[in-house]
């Protein structure tokens, strides 16, 4: 199970930025290490999310882009193709 350092809702807007940098953002920002499988390809992204919980964001973002994440540990992922 997910065990992020915070609860806090996301508000977050990024606009033509990295996929792994938008990631990187949301790990840093709860405390969530993330990890990327071999298959991972960075692309730019756009995106948009106000009042989210943090699953929430990564599952619109990573389902979007054709990922998805597994829970590594309480505070690791990995991100990786379905």
């Amino acid at each position: 199970m997910l065990d992020p350092s915070s609860q806090e809702q996301l508000h977050i807007q990024f606009r033509d930025a990295s996929l792994k940098d938008i990631l990187e953002f949301i790990g840093n920002a709860t405390g969530i290490n993330m990890v990327y499988d071999q298959q991972f390809q960075d692309r730019s992204y756009s995106v948009q999310l106000d009042g989210v919980t943090i699953e929430e964001a990564l599952n619109f973002i990573l389902t979007a882009n054709g990922y998805f994440y597994k829970v590594l540990q309480p505070r690791s992922i990995v991100v990786t193709r379905p």
